[in-house]
């Protein structure tokens, strides 16, 4: 799992991360690590903890459009996201979104604070 200041530093230094070339697999090897830490085992501390630090990373990446293509849709990075996410918290882009239109138009966002 991203500790709070492993998360901090990553969103820090988002915008220079996303030019490289690598980033795609970075950020899937985070998930992978998300999804296996939240299965441990039966801690509910970690599998409480796992969601909330997801909900904040994927939050802080849409609003910086990381998501979205220079079309105005989205960008493949967004569905490589939630199937990867979706395998290990299939409910979360529904937490998140209120939805997710198949057309171009980024997602309508819910605003959800994070402690």
């Amino acid at each position: 799992m991203l500790l709070p200041l492993d998360k901090e530093v990553f969103l820090h230094h988002l915008t220079p991360l996303l030019y490289l070339p690598t980033f795609t697999a970075l950020w899937l090897t985070i998930l992978d690590f998300m999804d296996k830490y939240m299965h441990v085992d039966q801690s509910d501390l970690l599998f409480e903890a796992i969601p909330e630090s997801l909900k904040n990373i994927i939050l802080v990446m849409d609003s910086a459009r990381v998501f979205s293509s220079s079309e105005g849709g989205y960008s493949p990075l967004w569905t490589i996201t939630w199937d990867r996410i979706g395998t290990f918290l299939p409910t979360l882009r529904e937490e998140l979104f209120k939805s997710h239109p198949a057309g171009t138009t980024h997602p309508t966002l819910q605003l959800v604070f994070i402690t």
